[in-house]
């Protein structure tokens, strides 16, 4: 199979796909988008949109657990294949709130988008042979080690995005100079074939199909999540500015049920492996082998000042938005585990 991957290799591209997500998401905003969800006499209805990776995990136990129920929360799940797909959503009020990761958040707020952070999804630990992401190399590469990967092809999921940022602040805490990496566009599901048909000489790898790569005998040289922010919130469910002011109360609780939900998906690893399964469809052999992220309740602003940095950093916004003023009112930010 041919594949025709989109490109970047160095500073002063264009955003691609994000930018016009961005545009679309501005003119959503010119429109509108301050939909709110009643609460007439029953619970309040919210529709929550994410995405199908193990972020997804503690939404799906703070339904079924009940912890939605009991703060009187009627929450619709909807899948969507990426952050990109939601965000215009969650501006023009299709959805209450929706999934980004802390670099999309980053770049929508630098474009001025009116968006704020509800709740964390997940997080990384402080032990890179833990880390959910890594970057693959095939068995038989020259690459040894991370220092090797200097000027080399690394296919990431999206161009401009978390997956560039952590690879670069990781390799640089190492001294690497990134200056020639050359990333390549390539859906996560397609980054084993690729890898081990020559076709990039790197790829950054997620659970389900991290574990999947490594069976094959794809070896990691960087752990790029713990290596660039050990013990850091990545991933976020967000919010569009005129809900959150207006609803400040039904944030409250689902931040509540939401706190709760991750608390329960660290207690109970098997339940978490389970509702992989169930509601996300990844196999059971998947599941009970691959690696788990840190879900840690309550919502960590360091981690989101340190990604506003680093996103700055790297050229993908010109200045940096304050970044209190990127938690929604009713967020709980008191819990966090620094």
């Amino acid at each position: 199979m041919t594949m025709r991957p989109q490109r970047h290799s160095r500073p002063g591209r264009a955003r691609l796909g994000l930018a016009g997500v961005l545009a679309t998401a501005l003119l959503a905003a010119a429109c509108g988008g301050g939909s709110t969800a009643g609460d007439g006499d029953g619970p309040t209805s919210l529709s929550v949109a994410t995405i199908p990776t193990p972020d997804a995990a503690s939404l799906y136990l703070a339904e079924e657990q009940g912890f939605f129920d009991e703060e009187d929360l009627d929450v619709t799940i909807t899948l969507a294949d990426s952050g990109g797909a939601i965000i215009p959503g969650v501006v023009r009020g299709d959805y209450q709130f929706g999934h980004s990761n802390t670099v999309s958040l980053a770049i929508a707020a630098g474009e001025g988008l009116p968006l704020q952070a509800v709740t964390n999804t997940t997080g990384t630990q402080s032990d890179p042979d833990q880390d959910i992401s890594r970057i693959l190399v095939a068995g038989d590469s020259p690459v040894q080690s991370a220092e090797d990967l200097a000027g080399t092809t690394i296919a990431v999921n999206g161009l401009n995005n978390i997956g560039e940022v952590t690879i670069k602040a990781a390799l640089e805490n190492r001294g690497v100079d990134v200056s020639g990496l050359d990333f390549v566009e390539m859906p996560y599901p397609d980054m084993n074939a690729a890898l081990f048909a020559g076709e990039v000489d790197a790829i950054w790898q997620l659970e389900p199909h991290l574990s999947l790569a490594q069976e094959d005998g794809a070896r990691p040289v960087l752990s790029n999540f713990v290596e660039a922010t050990p013990d850091a919130q990545l991933g976020y469910l967000v919010t569009n500015r005129q809900y959150a002011a207006e609803n400040t109360e039904v944030i409250e609780r689902f931040s509540r049920a939401m706190d709760r939900a991750k608390e329960f998906a660290t207690d109970n690893p098997d339940e978490t492996r389970r509702v992989l399964t169930e509601s996300l469809g990844i196999p059971a052999e998947q599941a009970q082998d691959m690696l788990l992220p840190v879900f840690q309740p309550g919502m960590d602003v360091d981690s989101l000042r340190t990604y506003l940095e680093l996103t700055e950093r790297y050229g993908l916004i010109s200045e940096q938005p304050n970044a209190d003023d990127l938690v929604a009112p009713g967020a709980n930010t008191s819990e966090t585990g620094r």
